[in-house]
């Protein structure tokens, strides 16, 4: 069983807050300050493995990972935005602000088969809209 707060001390972080309404998901914060999402998925999950230390720009970064007790845990990027959901129940994406969406989302599954994996969860709720511009593809456990 994995032991969030033994974890924490190890990794020298503080527990900011739960996030979503996953059980396995926080948001954390390094020594150094950076925010960071915490995540335990069940069993091993080998796309978290493959994708440590790449910088994929439409994929969270995965930092580090470990297998614990029958589960993998790993520091992913945090990723401030607006859930691609969340402003579709807002207002309509023009046709090309779809298209630059839809072409992020494209290359973030090239990037993923490429690699052998196939998402096979891909909606508005697991997409990430940031400030920046920038389109993030979630949920590396589907």
């Amino acid at each position: 069983m994995f032991d969030l707060q033994k974890y924490l001390a190890e990794a020298s972080c503080t527990l900011v807050r739960p996030l979503g309404k996953k059980d396995g998901l926080w948001l954390i914060r390094r020594a150094d300050g950076e925010e960071r999402v915490l995540r335990r998925y069940d069993g091993e999950n080998a796309l978290v493995q493959a994708l440590c230390g790449a910088k994929l720009p439409q994929l969270p970064q995965v930092f580090e990972w470990r297998g614990e007790d029958g589960c993998t845990v790993s520091q992913e990027e945090y990723i401030e935005g607006t859930l691609l959901a969340e402003l579709l129940r807002k207002t309509l994406l023009t046709e090309s602000q779809t298209a630059a969406v839809a072409r992020e989302i494209c290359l973030a599954l090239e990037a993923l088969h490429s690699r052998g994996f196939v998402h096979r969860d891909v909606k508005p709720e697991n997409v990430m809209l940031t400030p920046q511009g920038r389109v993030v593809l979630l949920d590396l456990d589907a």
